[in-house]
């Protein structure tokens, strides 16, 4: 059977058929700035393949705070993100409604 692992999460078994298509799953290449400050209002600009340009298809979290996309295009999309009131383990979340 068919699992999916992600770190720190137990594993999900599909019983169902999975199917994979590549054109219809981005692929992330490049995030600038690696590194932002707590306070927010940072620009951070995730680059690669086969994104949506139309932004109200995306929610993207860093570190646990919503990251509102600013603009959207096939090759990159780019976030303004939040304040965080205190360090926090790092984490990254990006969903593309009707990609993947």
């Amino acid at each position: 059977m068919p699992q999916l692992v992600l770190a720190g999460e137990d594993p999900v078994v599909f019983t169902n058929a999975v199917t994979f298509e590549g054109t219809k799953s981005a692929l992330l290449d490049k995030v600038e700035p690696r590194y932002g400050t707590r306070l927010g209002g940072d620009t951070v600009k995730f680059s690669g393949k086969n994104f949506s340009d139309d932004k109200s298809k995306y929610t993207i979290t860093i570190d646990g705070v919503d990251c509102p996309v600013e603009t959207a295009t096939t090759s990159y999309v780019e976030c303004k993100t939040g304040r965080r009131d205190k360090m926090v383990e790092s984490s990254l979340s990006i969903w593309i409604d009707g990609m993947g």
